[in-house]
């Protein structure tokens, strides 16, 4: 609602710190206060004076009252709240059933995954991974456990005890499991029938890590 910068030496009275609020809002908060009680404005800078960011501040206050009806604290942790909420919701609805648009699955919750509380994480990483289309979920899932693991076992030391459990880890053995699906798909001859049991690959985003075939060409057998 109000956002400023306090120069302390363009400031100095009562009539500029004033001017300087008025200078910094806008709209319906500006003319309120150009309609402001000066005997409430006045005992409100002697309660603060000579600390100018709380006679700011208490006039902020004011600005929130009467326009939200709650003091800014509770206003925050109420959007705060309802933001969490929100968010929330949307990760449990996202969804994919197509491994073609993975990337576009891995942005959107990754969008969303960084504004919930670092203490949902390791949960919403589970969720992420069983979200993949089955039954290439269990398979990402078994790998990332073990990956896990591995790195609670290395002696790494971790960072504000945060899980090595992260996002960043599951999308990754994800897409190297992708690659390693499309090298089978494409070196075993019976490449049709594999592919069909799983969700579709869209190996074409992986043709960097398969083995090329340059001038080689096989009839399928049927």
């Amino acid at each position: 609602m109000v956002s400023m910068i306090i120069n302390k030496e363009i400031i100095r009275s009562e009539l500029n710190s004033w001017n300087y609020i008025l200078a910094s809002t806008r709209g319906n908060a500006r003319a309120y206060l150009e309609n402001f009680d000066f005997t409430v404005k006045n005992e409100i800078w002697k309660d603060s004076y000579p600390s100018i960011p709380n006679f700011v501040k208490k006039i902020v206050e004011q600005l929130y009252k009467q326009f939200t009806g709650q003091t800014y604290e509770v206003f925050k942790s109420e959007r705060t709240t309802i933001q969490g909420v929100d968010t929330m919701n949307h990760l449990e609805k996202i969804s994919i059933c197509d491994m073609c648009y993975f990337e576009n699955f891995c942005c959107e919750f990754s969008k969303y995954f960084y504004i919930c509380h670092p203490s949902s994480w390791t949960a919403q990483v589970e969720k992420f991974i069983r979200k993949l289309p089955e039954p290439f979920n269990y398979d990402v899932l078994e790998l990332f456990d073990k990956a896990v693991k591995l790195q609670e076992n290395s002696g790494d030391r971790r960072i504000n005890n945060q899980s090595d459990a992260s996002l960043g880890l599951a999308i990754s053995i994800t897409r190297d499991l992708l690659a390693h699906k499309c090298k089978e798909s494409y070196l075993v001859k019976s490449s049709r029938r594999a592919v069909a049991k799983n969700p579709r690959l869209c190996c074409d985003n992986y043709m960097d890590r398969i083995p090329g075939k340059y001038g080689c060409y096989q009839r399928e057998s049927k």
